[in-house]
């Protein structure tokens, strides 16, 4: 078959997927040109999509024999051709349908095939569409907690994989279960939920439904100004939709409210027109809800033969689908009606029925939970072992990965520390060796000339700074450590600070042949600052860019004033620094890979983050390896705008 007869029609097919609720008989048309072309050319893949859409398309229309045939088809289909999704989907299809028809031991099957397929493929999508399905169904036939814990867990994958299309029905049905249970809050909540979800992706379908849902619930919590508000809402905006279950389902809870509300001529009229759109579409339970709605009118108005006529029909239709929920509730009015007649064998017999049903029910029930307690024990003790074994063999493996990694951890930080103490030791060796060589060769030398003696003196000067620069950081490290670091913050002209520290920086710098480019702003706001450590943060920060500029030799600091802050920053086109680097190098002892043969002792960085930290501020890193690095500190303008500071990457 040529390509483009493929790409036709699975083009066709997705378009009327996509389509199959925004328009649904435009959908219909499009699906049946793409199975009668893959009929015509013995596509089987495009004939199974086809009827698998159009089966969703006659469900949605009301014409749920068409549907049912399509889709039994469809899942033939895609046995033959072992597509899993596609039969995994037309199964969830049938279960829906089968739903709809009452046929409720069917529609659990059809889910429960579908989620044993989606095991196999992991598909989440369709899992929790089967899931919904069941939770749907186990509400029609009343065990609420069953109901409850599929409709939760599909809830749970609906969110993690971001399934928004059909979240809001998911939390619509949790709704239900809330409100058969007698709790109309949690109902409430969950219907206003569905509803805010279904206006965000604009299905009126959805909207319609919640407002049907909430007006009934409000009629149970004898609200029925708000009840009828939603329920006239429901009824308007069911109109717009296709699918005119919701339509069918507003009518049909008006009544009910009517009724309530002592107005039988509404409630009659509403019921009759529920009644008519149910019966159209074939939706069983509703129409044995919109008969039992109508024949407890009747006997209230004391109409009996109308209201025996009504629950009659009702009757058929409960008995047809099993909805069990129904047979006591018309079985109970019958029983009453006749009782007013005065025929009471008639009642009994009713009364008989009630309570048949209801020990069945009971019975059923009690079997049930013992089934669940042995299955759910077994369940327990298979867990049990599960667990005996994750514990010897799965977290032991993961205890010892986890001491492997502190060890690690632990066997880094004492290499650092040690590399610390050998820096030290070295930093002070050296420049306490210069000054004394030096020293001594003024003391006892003689005959230098002026310019020599000149040139001795600079050096015994700078290795003096030098040593006096490291003993101070040493000594901050351990007053922070023991957490006696403090700090005197004055208001004062930060410029002049910074500009009188880089000054006396610069003279040595510039003597070591490097270049200082200094842009102090004017006017800058007053801010307030440790004398001390800023000259100490801008002595690092000088210190580390002289170390790793490279051969350019060029060091740039700026001060200039930002919306909420002075901001100063330190830049270098050295080594630069690896992004994977960037939050570390504040860590105490960090040296960076590319620090190797620079000197340095891991300690500048952690105490600039310490003292921005203290001043409130924030220092920021942006740096490429082989692009030289810029860091940027950001000092607060006024004492009430201090946080805690943040260390960031840009």
């Amino acid at each position: 078959m040529p390509p483009k007869i493929i790409e036709h029609i699975e083009f066709l097919n997705e378009q009327a997927w996509k389509n199959k609720r925004s328009d649904t008989r435009g959908a219909l048309e499009l699906t049946t040109q793409a199975g009668h072309l893959a009929q015509a050319h013995s596509y089987e893949r495009g004939m199974a999509y086809s009827l698998r859409n159009s089966s969703y398309c006659h469900y949605q229309l009301g014409d749920y024999k068409n549907g049912l045939m399509d889709a039994l088809q469809a899942s033939t289909l895609f046995e033959r051709l072992e597509d899993k999704h596609g039969l995994a989907s037309t199964l969830n299809g049938l279960s829906v349908i089968y739903h709809s028809l009452g046929e409720y031991s069917k529609s659990i099957e059809f889910c429960c095939r579908s989620l044993q397929i989606c095991e196999e493929t992991s598909d989440r999508l369709e899992t929790a569409r089967a899931l919904h399905n069941m939770g749907q169904t186990y509400i029609c036939l009343s065990d609420y907690a069953r109901a409850l814990e599929y409709l939760l867990q599909s809830l749970k994958i609906k969110k993690e994989i971001n399934s928004l299309e059909s979240l809001p029905r998911t939390l619509s049905n949790i709704g239900v279960v809330h409100e058969q249970l007698g709790e109309y809050r949690k109902a409430a909540d969950y219907y206003l939920k569905a509803l805010e979800k279904g206006r965000e992706i604009g299905d009126t379908e959805t909207e319609s439904s919640c407002l049907a849902s909430l007006g009934l619930v409000y009629r149970l919590m004898g609200d029925y100004p708000t009840a009828l508000e939603n329920l006239l809402k429901a009824a308007d905006a069911s109109r717009k939709n296709v699918n005119k279950y919701p339509e069918g389902c507003a009518f049909i809870f008006l009544g009910s409210l009517y009724h309530t509300m002592g107005d039988p001529e509404k409630a009659l009229h509403a019921f009759r027109k529920g009644l008519e759109i149910v019966q159209q579409i074939g939706r069983r339970e509703m129409e044995g809800e919109a008969f039992i709605g109508l024949g407890e009118l009747f006997r209230e108005q004391k109409e009996y033969l109308q209201a025996v006529e009504s629950l009659s029909e009702a009757l058929r239709i409960a008995e047809e689908i099993g909805n069990r929920e129904q047979i006591f509730r018309v079985h109970h009015s019958l029983s009453e009606i006749f009782e007013r007649q005065g025929d009471y064998a008639l009642a009994l017999s009713h009364h008989r029925a009630f309570y048949e049903v209801r020990q069945k029910v009971f019975s059923e029930e009690a079997n049930e939970n013992l089934k669940r307690v042995m299955i759910q024990a077994e369940v327990e003790k298979s867990q049990k072992e599960a667990e005996i074994y994750r514990l010897k063999h799965v977290e032991l493996a993961a205890r010892v990965r986890e001491l492997e990694d502190t060890a690690r951890e632990l066997q880094e930080v004492n290499r650092r520390q040690v590399a610390f103490v050998s820096g030290i030791s070295h930093g002070l060796k050296t420049p306490l060796t210069l000054i004394r060589l030096y020293g001594e060769t003024l003391l006892y030398g003689k005959g230098f000339s002026e310019e020599v003696r000149d040139d001795y003196y600079q050096i015994i000067t700078r290795e003096s700074e030098r040593l006096t620069h490291l003993v101070n950081n040493v000594l901050d490290f351990s007053r922070i450590n023991r957490g006696l670091k403090e700090y005197a913050f004055q208001e004062g002209d930060i410029a002049s600070a910074v500009g009188e520290t880089v000054a006396i920086s610069e003279q040595h710098l510039r003597r070591a042949g490097f270049t200082v480019h200094v842009d102090i702003a004017s006017d800058l706001p007053p801010v307030q600052f440790d004398t001390m450590a800023l000259s100490e943060v801008i002595l690092n920060l000088l210190d580390n860019a002289s170390k790793y500029c490279g051969d350019q030799k060029q060091i740039w600091v700026s001060l200039r004033s930002d919306i909420s802050k002075v901001v100063l920053e330190v830049e270098d086109h050295g080594v630069g620094i690896p992004g994977s680097e960037h939050e570390r190098i504040f860590e105490e002892f960090y040296r960076s890979r590319n620090s190797t043969g620079k000197g340095g002792y891991g300690l500048g960085l952690f105490l600039v983050k310490h003292a921005m930290d203290a001043h409130g501020g924030t220092i920021e890193v942006k740096s490429q390896v082989g692009h030289g690095s810029l860091f940027r500190l950001g000092f607060p303008l006024s004492p009430n705008r201090l946080e805690r500071g943040t260390v960031s990457a840009l």
